[in-house]
């Protein structure tokens, strides 16, 4: 059984271009999915497919977002 690599070397660049081209992904497949809604009941397509996917896109998306560092100032900076 193979083993899976633990390590990866992927620059920020690298990791922004997978996070927009996920975007564009999840973009296409909503736009199917409400085109398809829109059409008659008798030829709708099955679905739920087709959402399966852009839930676990949005999933990806969100754990990649959870790993960004966010900048934060040391010093108090009022916001708002």
């Amino acid at each position: 059984m193979p083993k899976y690599r633990t390590h990866f070397e992927l620059d920020i660049q690298d990791i922004d271009r997978i996070e927009a081209s996920l975007t564009q992904r999840v973009g296409d497949l909503s736009r199917k999915v409400l085109s398809a809604t829109g059409d008659s009941v008798a030829g709708k397509p099955d679905l739920t497919g087709l959402q399966n996917e852009i839930q676990q896109l949005r999933g990806l998306l969100g754990r990649i977002h959870e790993q960004k560092i966010w900048y934060a100032p040391k010093d108090y900076q009022p916001r708002g």
